[in-house]
Formats: structure tokens, sequence, C-alpha cells
């Protein structure tokens, strides 16, 4: 995860698009990295100050702050395909349900780049669960906003920081509005990159797209 967060700070001459499967999975999996490092990293590391050095040599600390990585990477991740969703949702209704089983299964080729730490003794599967239950509310109602859509991970991503509470009880609003700044970034992003068209078309063409080897994992 680490390359891919750094990746995103080289500067390039201008952006990749976003017109197949493959850089569409390679987007969602960069930028959820990217979401996961600098809001659990960048707050941790904030809250504890002069501890941190301290906290980063205790081994249950360790433990924690990867759970709490992988969580805020899984939420960040479902909140991305919500967003996208709403960008890609054809205005033929009979489309809507194969588009959510697309974006399933794109969700879990990302997902498969990283194997499932060690609380997920079941993998990746109950993300995909509760994504799909996410994704067929989302169709019962119009896109939403990017920061309303990241009020979910932004709330999760609070709730499973490895700091004690007592440190963090009074940084609920801070968080989930951090989560949700830089997904407005990412959103803005995607509106820029995405060809909706040609990735909506591989999306729900007869035969699935094939993801090609991971460029980063």
């Amino acid at each position: 995860m680490a390359a891919l967060v750094l990746g995103l700070f080289r500067k390039t001459k201008r952006p990749v698009a976003i017109a197949n499967y493959g850089s569409l999975l390679d987007f969602l999996d960069s930028r959820s990295a990217f979401l996961s490092q600098k809001c659990v990293y960048e707050y941790c590391r904030a809250r504890s100050g002069l501890n941190w050095e301290s906290l980063m040599r205790e081994a249950a600390f360790i433990e924690a702050y990867e759970v709490s990585r992988w969580d805020a990477y899984a939420a960040a991740l479902a909140d991305l395909v919500i967003h996208l969703e709403g960008r890609l949702r054809p205005a033929d209704t009979r489309e809507h349900a194969r588009l959510v089983d697309r974006l399933l299964v794109a969700a879990a080729e990302v997902l498969a780049r990283h194997r499932a730490d060690a609380h997920r003794p079941g993998g990746w599967g109950v993300e995909i669960a509760a994504l799909r239950g996410r994704l067929n509310q989302a169709q019962l109602g119009p896109p939403r906003p990017a920061a309303e859509v990241a009020r979910v991970g932004g709330k999760r991503i609070y709730e499973t920081l490895p700091l004690h509470p007592d440190m963090t009880k009074h940084d609920r609003e801070l968080v989930t509005n951090a989560v949700r700044f830089n997904f407005c970034r990412i959103a803005a992003d995607l509106e820029r990159d995405l060809d909706p068209r040609a990735v909506l078309a591989e999306l729900l063409a007869d035969d699935p797209p094939q993801a090609p080897p991971a460029s980063a994992g």
C-alpha cells in the first residue's frame, strides 16, 4: 500500500485516463490506499504527538494500527464504488442490477490484490456482502454528492482508529470531515479522468471484463 500512496505524489505531465477496466481497478486501489494512509496515519501521528515513535515500537499498537488501516482501506473502497455507481448509472433501469453485479466483481478483484489480515479469517467476503446492500440501497434514489457518500466511510474510519477512546472522543467530527474532504479530492480526480461511456460499456458487456495483472499491490 505504501508504494501506491507514494506514487500519487509523483508529478506526471498529464492525468491517466480511466477508460477501461484495468485502469478503473488501479484507480480504485490507489485512491483507497491513499485515503486510508492519509486519514489514519496523519491523524494518529498528530494526535499522539511526542508519543508517536514509542507507539510505533509497541507490538499491540502496531497490530491495532494495521487493522485500522485495512478497515479504512475497505471503507474508502466501498465509498468509491458507491460514488462510481452514481457516475455510471445507466438510464435503462433494466441494466441497474447488472451494473451492481459488475461493480461488486471489480471491488472483489481490487480487494483480492491484498491478502486479508488476521482479523478477517474469512477473507473479504463480509465487505463485499455489505457493499451489495449499500449499492442496492443507493439505486433506490438519485446519486448522492461525494461528501455525503463519504460520511459512511468517515464514521467507520473514526470508530476503528487504534488510539484509546479517551484520546479520540472529541474528534469524531474532525476525523469524519477530514475523510470527506479527501474523498472529494478523489471524486474530483474521477470526474476529471473518467470516460464513463467507455467504462460503462465494458462493465455491461455480455462478456464480463477481465482484470489484467495488478500493476501494484
